[in-house]
């Protein structure tokens, strides 16, 4: 249901919406972006999936996501998408 709403494009009904997720365990950056592909790729083109990703794993880094550190997805417009990784944008 979360996804749904935060995945909803119809512009008549657009509003800026955020996800702050604050990690409870040390966790991969592939785990994080395996974990969010089972949600999120039924609800965009698949070359968009692929740019969230390839940004999304680029931000992380391979050290990857520690306890207490966090990922923030903000859609402010209809085309205005920004993943913040540990409180600095990368994308």
């Amino acid at each position: 249901m979360l996804f749904a709403a935060f995945f909803d494009t119809e512009a008549s009904k657009f509003f800026a919406r955020g996800l702050h997720l604050i990690f409870v365990r040390n966790v991969t950056a592939e785990q994080v972006a395996s974990s969010l592909a089972e949600k999120i790729k039924a609800h965009v083109t698949p070359d968009i999936f692929a740019r969230f990703r390839q940004v999304l794993l680029a931000g992380i880094g391979k050290k990857g996501i520690k306890t207490g550190e966090t990922i923030t997805f903000f859609w402010a417009a209809p085309e205005l998408f920004r993943i913040f990784v540990r409180g600095s944008v990368c994308g």
